[in-house]
Order: C-alpha cells, then sequence, then structure tokens
C-alpha cells in the first residue's frame, strides 16, 4: 500500500539549511541564554530598524511588522506577519535570513535558497543602481541572479548584516563581502562601485579571512576574527591605539588593539551619531564585562566619561560598579541615528543608555542618559532578550507572552494593530506589555512544541510524528497511553517516534516541556488515522450489477475493478455501483479519496447460462469456467434432478466434466472463499 503525506511544509522546508553552524533550525544562543560561543550566537533573533520590526520564532519562520514593510514596499504592516509567499508574492524558495537596515526609512532584506530579495524605501541599504523601486522583487547583482557575490551560494551564507547604506555578509568559509555605495564601506581601498559586491580586503593583495561576525555602521564595518582578533575599516574609526578615531581613515580592514585586560570576545555592536558618523564601539568579555570605544554620544557608554575614548574602557553601572555581569548587548547598529545601548545582566535586568529620541530606550529625558533601569520594566523582571534600533528599543519578558515596546509608535512600528490617528504618531517612553501582539522569539520565549505527523496512513504503513521545538527543551510524553518519556531536543529542533506497521490509530501526547525560559505542564495531543477499507462487501443489486459496501473504513471512498490479469475493467468511480457485469473473476480496489491507500478485495460474479448444448455445434457448447482458476477456496458444486452431487468443481479442475452429462436440468450451488453461496439451474441438452 500506498500513502500520501500531509506535512507542514512552510515550518519543514527551513529546517534544511543550517548556514555552517551547530543549529539548523531555531538557534537558542542569544539573549539572556546566550553562552561564551561567539561564533554561534545568533544576533538577529529581533531586528528593529526604523519603525520596523522582524522577529524569528522556534520554528525558524520570520514575522515582520511595522513601516514599508507591505510588499508593496510602501505601506505599512500593523499588525506581525509571516514573510512568505503568501504576503510577499514575488518571494520564492526557503527563507534562510532576513535583514533590516534604515536611514531614517527602512528597506528589507530577505535571502531565500533561491537568493536575494528586497523592498521597502529605495536607497536605505541596497545601492539605488540596483534597486530603485519599493516592491518586494528579487535582485541580481553583477549579473549574478542570485543577488549574492561570485562564487557565493545562499547556503554559504552564515550572517547576513544590513545598516544605513550597506549589506554585509560573512561566509561559512571566513570571507567578508560589502554591498554599498559608499566607497570606504567596502574595505577594498575604495575600489569597485556601487553595482558589485566588494571584498573586504586586509591590503590589495589579501582578503580578511576568518572572520565569524561581520557588522557595522554607514560607512564603515566591524569584524570579529575566530583567533580572537578584532578588526575594523571605513570612515571615524577607532583603532584602541589611543587616536582620535574622528579623523581617521581605514580604507582596508585593521587589526585594532584589543583591552589589556580581555579574556575573550563574546559578542560586538557599534552604533553612530546621525551625519557625523562619528563611531561608538562595544566589546562583550566572555567573562561577562562591557568595553567601550570611541565617540560617547549621549551618554551611550552608559556612565559620565570624556566625550571621546580613545582605548578601551570597561562600562560602568551608576553606582560606579564596573560592568562585569553582561549576558547580551545590542546597540542601534542597524541604522545611523540616535547612538544608545542596551544590556541584559546576569539576572535578566535590562539597562539602556545614550539617546532618548522619541522615548526609544525609556528614559524620561531627551539629551544625554546613562545607564538605568527603563520606564515600565522593574528590577524583580526578568528580560530574556533586549534589541535597541530604529527608533524603539523591544523587548522579552519571562512569564509574559506578548513583547515590550518602547519608543516612536507609527506606521505599525508597535505591531498592534491600530492606524495612525496622524502623521506624527505617538512617543511611548514607558515599556509598553500589555497592548503589543503575541510573538515567540527563538530561543527567548516559552514556546510550545508542536506535532506533525503523517495522517492519515494506510494500514500497516509505518506511523511517524515529528515533534518541534526549540533546541535543549526537555519534552516529556506518552505514545497510547504508554509510560511516560523524556527526551532532550538536539541542535536540529526535531524529535522524530516511528511506529512501524501500524494498524491502528496512533496517539502522540505531550505532557511537559522545559527550557531556561520555562516549565510548563500541557496537553499537546496529534493522532494519526489509520486508514483501513479492508472490510468489504458486496451485495448483488440486479441480474448484472453489484454495490460495494465498506464498514468502518474512511470515506469517501472511490472504487475501481481489475480483471484476473489486473488488467482495469471499470477505472476508478465515485459510486460503489457497478453494471454490465459478466461471470468473471474480478479484484475490487477501494481507496479513499485524495490517498493512495487501497484494499483489495477478490470477487466472482457468476452469471451462468440456464442452456448449454454441449454437442460439438459451436452454440452454448461449453460454460465459462475460467474464474474458478483464481478462485483458490471457491468451489462450485453441481446436482442433478434428485439431489445427487454429480460434479464439484474448483480451481484444480478440468472445468469440462460437465460435458457427459445426460439431458436433464441440473441445480449448482456457488461457495466463494468466504462462505457466501449462490444457487441457480442449468439445462442440459446432450442431443
Amino acid at each position: 500500500m500506498k500513502r500520501v503525506l500531509f506535512y507542514c511544509l512552510s515550518l519543514f522546508l527551513n529546517y534544511c539549511y543550517s548556514q555552517c553552524n551547530s543549529y539548523s533550525g531555531c538557534n537558542p544562543n542569544t539573549g539572556l541564554y546566550s553562552n561564551n560561543d561567539p561564533e554561534n550566537i545568533d544576533y538577529d533573533n529581533i531586528i528593529t530598524a526604523f519603525h520596523t520590526s522582524v522577529i524569528k520564532d522556534a520554528f525558524n519562520n520570520y514575522k515582520i511588522w511595522g513601516a514599508y514593510a507591505n510588499a508593496n514596499g510602501v505601506d505599512p504592516v500593523l499588525f506581525p506577519q509571516y514573510i512568505n509567499a503568501t504576503n510577499y508574492p514575488g518571494l520564492t524558495g526557503d527563507v534562510m535570513k532576513v535583514a533590516l537596515g534604515s536611514s531614517g526609512a527602512p528597506q528589507l532584506i530577505v535571502l531565500t535558497s533561491d537568493g536575494l530579495f528586497v523592498s521597502g524605501y529605495p536607497g536605505m541599504v541596497i545601492p539605488i543602481s540596483i534597486k530603485s523601486t519599493n516592491n518586494f522583487e528579487k535582485i541580481s547583482v553583477n549579473g549574478k541572479s542570485n543577488g549574492l557575490p561570485t562564487g557565493v551560494m545562499p547556503a554559504d551564507v552564515k550572517m547576513m548584516f544590513a545598516t544605513a547604506s550597506s549589506l554585509t555578509i560573512t561566509t561559512c568559509s571566513g570571507i567578508v563581502y560589502v554591498l554599498s555605495e559608499l566607497p570606504l564601506a567596502r574595505g577594498n581601498g575604495q575600489t569597485g562601485n556601487d553595482r558589485e559586491w566588494a571584498t573586504v580586503m586586509e591590503n590589495p593583495t589579501t582578503p580578511l579571512s576568518g572572520i565569524i561576525v561581520a557588522r557595522g555602521q554607514k560607512n564603515m564595518g566591524f569584524a570579529l576574527k575566530k583567533d580572537g582578533t578584532l578588526w575594523t575599516w571605513g570612515e571615524n574609526v577607532f583603532s584602541g591605539k589611543s587616536t582620535d578615531g574622528r579623523n581617521e581613515i581605514y580604507d582596508f580592514a585593521t587589526k585594532m588593539i584589543l583591552p589589556s585586560t580581555i579574556h575573550g570576545i563574546k559578542m560586538i555592536q557599534v552604533a553612530a551619531q546621525g551625519n557625523s558618523n562619528y563611531h561608538t564601539y562595544y566589546l562583550l568579555d566572555t567573562n561577562n564585562t562591557l568595553y567601550c570605544l570611541g565617540y560617547n554620544t549621549n551618554g551611550a557608554f552608559g556612565f559620565r566619561t570624556y566625550p571621546i575614548v580613545k582605548t578601551w574602557t570597561p562600562s560602568q553601572y551608576p553606582d560606579g560598579k564596573i560592568t562585569d555581569d553582561i549576558k547580551w548587548i545590542t546597540s542601534n547598529e542597524h541604522d545611523n541615528f540616535f547612538t544608545n545601548l542596551g544590556i541584559i545582566n546576569k539576572n535578566g535586568t535590562v539597562y539602556t543608555a545614550g539617546d532618548n529620541s522619541g522615548g526609544m530606550i525609556g528614559h524620561d529625558n531627551s539629551g544625554i542618559n546613562y545607564f538605568k533601569i527603563p520606564n515600565g520594566i522593574s528590577s524583580n523582571d526578568v528580560i530574556t532578550s533586549l534589541e535597541v534600533g530604529g527608533h524603539c528599543t523591544a523587548a522579552i519578558k519571562k512569564g509574559t507572552s506578548r513583547y515590550g515596546y518602547v519608543g516612536h509608535r507609527i506606521q505599525g512600528s508597535m505591531g498592534d494593530g491600530v492606524p495612525d490617528i496622524d502623521s506624527i504618531g505617538i512617543y511611548e517612553d514607558t515599556f509598553d506589555f500589555v497592548t503589543t501582539p503575541i510573538i515567540n522569539v527563538c530561543g527567548v520565549s516559552c514556546t510550545e512544541p508542536i506535532i506533525e505527523n503523517n495522517s492519515p496512513l494506510c494500514f500497516n504503513d509505518n506511523a511517524n510524528f515529528t515533534i518541534r521545538s526549540t533546541p535543549n527543551d526537555k519534552i516529556t510524553y506518552s505514545l497510547n497511553n504508554d509510560a511516560e518519556q523524556t527526551v532532550t531536543i538536539d541542535n536540529t529542533g526535531i524529535y522524530t517516534i516511528n511506529i512501524p506497521k501500524a494498524d491502528k490509530k496512533q496517539t502522540l501526547k505531550i505532557i511537559k516541556f522545559s527550557n531556561a525560559v520555562c516549565d510548563q505542564n500541557v496537553s499537546i495531543i496529534s493522532e494519526d488515522q489509520i486508514i483501513n477499507n479492508s472490510n468489504i462487501r458486496i451485495e448483488e443489486t440486479g441480474k448484472n450489477s453489484i454495490n460495494i459496501i465498506v464498514v468502518g473504513g474512511t470515506p469517501k471512498y472511490e472504487y475501481q475493478l481489475l480483471d484476473e490479469d489486473g488488467n482495469i475493467t471499470f477505472p476508478w468511480q465515485t459510486s460503489s455501483s457497478f453494471y454490465n457485469l459478466s461471470t468473471h473473476f474480478y479484484q475490487i480496489q477501494v481507496r479513499t479519496e485524495n490517498t493512495d491507500c487501497i484494499s483489495n478485495y477478490d470477487f466472482i460474479f457468476l452469471d451462468l447460462p440456464n442452456v448449454i448444448t454441449p454437442n460439438g455445434d459451436g452454440k452454448n457448447d461449453v460454460l465459462d469456467l475460467s474464474f474458478l482458476k483464481k478462485a483458490a477456496n471457491s468451489t462450485l458444486e453441481i446436482f442433478d434432478r434428485y439431489g445427487r452431487k454429480v460434479l464439484s468443481l474448483n480451481n484444480n479442475s478440468s472445468h469440462q466434466d460437465y460435458k457427459n452429462f445426460f439431458t436433464g436440468t441440473y441445480w449448482y450451488i456457488f461457495t466463494n472463499e468466504i462462505g457466501a453461496k449462490k444457487s441457480g439451474w442449468i439445462v442440459v441438452k446432450n442431443r
């Protein structure tokens, strides 16, 4: 038997591409629960640019809301929607990575297995020479149809980062490419043009290599090598060499001086101050210490210090204590306005600092702001993820299904589904966890597992259940009410249960799941329905006609008749009745609509003539009893007028023994393989 499989393909396909890290789906190495492996940290489970946000959920699906987020690249999206072919009709392939960048207006970049797609305000990230329209569509770059650098395929992309006027790609092999209208942002000696990808170089002949993280800002880049060294290039950049980077220009990637007390580098970030392009660097040590370098715009280092910091300096809390308990850092890296910073410490406590334009970091003042817990969040709240960007900040709070939003509420930027009342919008300086939508973010939200199955399946086929959940989740389940079992979800985010030759309905129930975010009792049930149409009954409804009855099967049914050699005599039909049958062996086939689950039933339709004349004249000389050859357990018994059995035929008989019968009337009883009987009479005229 064959079966038709029904899978949630929109979820499944997103797990097919690992992009050279340990996780083929959701990467939980993020936010409060991130570890010290810089190569596998996911910076981009939440992205905020100017009035627009994107999140990645536990099942590796992306959602977007806010300004210019519609497929036409002009209208806002007021409530989170999936980035898929339904909402973005031009999209093809499986979504692998998403980036947002802005400079007062956002542009969306989507990488799929087919290549790069772009929509939103032209010129904010992708040069206008490549994409001059707003609408969502695929781009080609320098004649390459997938939009990627020469020799790079979608699965080769480890990280894709967007900021004002630049898109940066880091490959699995550690090479960095930049697509930008700004020559200094390319890091290749200001060569090339804005219609082609530039390879970031250490010098005119040596590509920058071994990179595991590459971020940046307008007209500059900042990268971390696997060997723990830092590199920067572009305009107004700092190297940690005690020089004032406001006037420094590096045409090529330049190795930076690290803090003398550094243990290892976990994360990097960089922000900028508007059109001045003064840059602020951040480095998170693996011992949880935050270091700052560059321009301390509006207190964006988090503490009172000189406006210019020329060497890496530890940040401080308001009480003067060194920030040496930090788990996560986030700066306004996707937009070149409003230098600010957010941090999460080991306890899940959040502090923000810097420019509070539009209330975007939850402070009371719009000028200089040093570290403080933002409005609307208490010191007892556990914040699992934070993203500062554009003109807002997004937060995920443990125990709350709705995300937190602070900043400029306009053009759907909060995702609450409410249209603007005017062209100015509302400035929210207090985090709102009430009117915002419910979202699930990979690794930092309490996301319930889901179960997929291959129901319906055919009788005696293998049943399959697939549990999809965040990697490292502990799942307790019961199969068919048997003993509970607990498993840990691996880095694929998938756990599969197989039941061979299932002959009855299979039921899987998840009873509990737990992870760093939550520990919950649940009742998530999935049933694998078995199609078993084998209980078939035949009724003869009239001369030369039958009706097929299926008992206890799975309607709606389709029916087909084959002959003894397997040839189709009556093709598939929805009616259970067949007409104009002749004496024949038939194989009756029944299937449930839209499946290939076929049940077979062997049936002999008997319609013997009432008169035979075996006299050799070629007319009515013989009975066609060839059907008995296929009827291993059937018999045809013939009786004379006195009730004496004169002949018994089966599949081994010659079938012509009746030729020597005397003239007279005979009766027969046909018994089929299940014991059903049919009787009739025959007149033999043998002279």
